[in-house]
């Protein structure tokens, strides 16, 4: 048996909100009235009411895969060398947004996120992603130059490892 119960919370939150501003509005009635500064209970209860955040603090999902990739999958110590984490840091942050190793990275980190999340949401960016780097792919392949670059080598190495199926 389902009961709808919205009109019933409706009230409750209104009378929640009206009970903080109430509160507020005495607080800032008391603190005019004396120029000494206020009590400890009006703090306390001011401090009470959440303050909110109109726009939330977050960073895109493609730059957090980033992110996570450079945290989780790649190492500066022995065997590796502190030299390919730089060179890829480097090559990372040199390509155009659209290059593929970038697109690759990006990818990668966003399905690790994914995972350790468990967040569908991040899983369907990270196969927009994904499909992005593929065209990239083909892209750079298509061109001779791009096609012997190491960061081309490196992306395909990547995009291997987004193909690999994931542990239940």
């Amino acid at each position: 048996m389902f009961r709808d119960e919205s009109e019933r919370i409706i009230r409750k939150a209104r009378q929640i909100e009206q009970s903080k501003s109430v509160l507020i509005q005495e607080n800032l009635t008391i603190s005019r009235r004396s120029p000494t500064p206020p009590s400890e209970s009006n703090l306390l209860t001011s401090s009470l009411c959440p303050i909110s955040i109109s726009h939330p603090l977050s960073r895109p999902i493609n730059e957090l895969g980033a992110n996570f990739f450079f945290a989780k999958y790649t190492f500066s110590e022995h065997p590796f060398s502190s030299d390919y984490h730089d060179w890829l840091t480097q090559s990372y942050f040199e390509d155009a947004p659209n290059h593929v190793l970038r697109a690759a990275i990006e990818a990668v980190g966003m399905a690790g996120i994914s995972n350790v999340f468990h967040a569908p949401h991040v899983a369907s960016k990270s196969k927009e992603r994904y499909c992005e780097a593929l065209a990239a792919m083909k892209q750079a392949l298509n061109d001779p130059v791009q096609a012997i670059a190491d960061t081309t080598f490196m992306a395909v190495i990547l995009l291997g490892l987004f193909e690999v199926p994931q542990a239940p």
